[in-house]
């Protein structure tokens, strides 16, 4: 406020131009965070609310390696759909970070990104700062509601045949290439 006051008093029509486009950016960041931080899924998150979801997976699984209560599980963003718990029912789109594990976690691996899918658990308030409004802790197997799009459906053929020509490759050139080349970074 205070670069467009002085902006103001100058008569610069660049300052002036510069000062609102930085309060503008502002204003839209602190709004995505009151959207992340309030509202539905994030009232639910508070309360480790047991909800029932339906998620557009957003990006590749990882397996999380290890010993431990959290090995043999996957963590992969997504965005909520529609979300019912706590007796109510929302249609919001929030970003989730959905953590996968039980004995048929490795079915999650089998999802393209796009899909949508219908899954059950327990939500739970994010890390501070985190881009996400919640997680979501699942267990058992997707329930794939809807296919991706064919947009997203065509990237993930070009991935795969990426996948398969440096299959032969050592373990580092065969996670790095997908990762550098699509940004598939499930192999890393």
């Amino acid at each position: 406020m205070a670069a467009l006051a002085a902006a103001i008093l100058r008569r610069s029509a660049l300052l002036i131009t510069v000062a609102l486009i930085i309060t503008a950016v502002l204003c839209a960041g602190l709004v995505n965070v009151h959207r992340l931080r309030h509202g539905p899924v994030a009232a639910l998150a508070t309360h480790r609310a047991v909800v029932s979801a339906e998620v557009e997976i957003r990006a590749d699984p990882h397996r999380i390696t290890g010993s431990g209560p959290r090995a043999g599980a996957a963590v992969m963003k997504a965005a909520t759909v529609r979300l019912e718990g706590r007796g109510g029912a929302w249609l919001v789109r929030a970003p989730l970070l959905l953590v996968v594990s039980g004995p048929e976690f490795e079915q999650w691996f089998h999802v393209p990104v796009g899909s949508r899918a219908r899954v059950d658990g327990r939500m739970e308030a994010p890390e501070p700062g985190s881009d996400v409004a919640a997680v979501l802790r699942v267990r058992g197997s997707p329930a794939v509601v809807k296919a991706p799009s064919l947009g997203l459906r065509l990237v993930e053929r070009v991935r795969a045949g990426l996948r398969e020509a440096v299959a032969d490759r050592r373990p580092e050139p065969r996670a790095l290439v997908p990762a550098l080349v699509l940004g598939d970074t499930s192999a890393l």
